[in-house]
């Protein structure tokens, strides 16, 4: 494998762990995911953000 794909390669998967990181932090606040399932599932509709 050439150096230079090999450089590619890793700095796409350092790339890819950063943006798993702040997903998961982003799906771990409740402000954020409390009204995103409110508003797309159906039986959560009537429940208040709060719950």
């Amino acid at each position: 494998m050439r150096e230079e794909t090999r450089q590619d390669l890793l700095s796409a998967d350092e790339i890819g762990t950063k943006y798993d990181e702040s997903a998961k932090m982003i799906w771990k606040n409740r402000e954020i995911l409390a009204p995103l399932l409110k508003y797309s599932i159906e039986e959560l509709k009537d429940e208040t953000i709060e719950q």
